[in-house]
Order: structure tokens, then C-alpha cells, then sequence
């Protein structure tokens, strides 16, 4: 994967969010950095298991994400490039409030039979 792939995914996963305090600013940059040590597939649509039209809206577009952000989410897509190390995680985009095997969308299906261990 080159770096605009990197950039494009890790922006439409999390660019948009908006922040309210600083300490959730620093929840955003670890969730950058756990990111950042995942494996990420090159199309968006394997990490969710539907498609909403308003995604497609210019709001949610890359040229959208603040400046700040966007700088963030280069200097990890330059710093995964220089490491090349192993991912650690698998990442999953849920879009239902709720979890379960039978429950379309809550889970992926290569983690029907993973435990779910919540991170400290």
C-alpha cells in the first residue's frame, strides 16, 4: 500500500471526528497510533460491512479534514512507512450499537470466534 492509500484510509476512518476537549484530542492521537500499527486493507469497504450514501457527501470528503489533522495523519503514514513493522491489529469499522455473531454489521466475520479483551 503507498502513502496516499494509507492517507486515504486513515483519513475517511477517522478525519471527521471532532474533538471537544484536549484530552479527547489525545484519545484521537492514540486511536491514530493504534491505527497506524493495524492491518489496513486497501479498500475501505473491507473494514465496513455496509455503504451509506452520505458518506459520499463533500462533508466527508479528504479535502474537508482540518489541517491539524491532516498533518497528524501524514506524519504516521510517514512514520508506518520507515518502520515496516508487523501489524498488530486487525481494525473493524461497527456501525450497529450493539455486538453479536448473528447481528449483521457488529462484528466482522473473521472475528466471530475472537474474545473481546477491552484495551486499559
Amino acid at each position: 500500500m503507498n502513502n496516499q492509500q494509507l492517507f486515504s484510509i486513515l483519513g475517511k476512518l477517522s478525519g471527521h471526528l471532532v474533538t471537544g476537549s484536549p484530552q479527547h484530542e489525545s484519545e484521537i492521537q492514540r486511536l491514530h497510533q493504534a491505527l497506524s500499527r493495524a492491518l489496513l486493507p486497501t479498500d475501505i469497504q473491507q473494514l465496513k460491512s455496509s455503504h451509506f450514501t452520505f458518506e459520499n457527501a463533500d462533508l466527508f470528503s479528504l479535502e474537508q479534514i482540518s489541517s491539524e489533522r491532516s498533518a497528524a495523519l501524514q506524519a504516521i503514514v510517514e512514520q508506518r512507512t520507515t518502520t515496516h513493522a508487523e501489524p498488530e491489529f486487525r481494525v473493524f469499522v461497527r456501525e450497529v450499537p450493539v455486538r453479536g455473531s448473528l447481528l449483521h454489521g457488529s462484528i466482522p466475520q473473521w472475528a466471530n470466534t475472537a474474545f473481546y479483551a477491552p484495551h486499559p
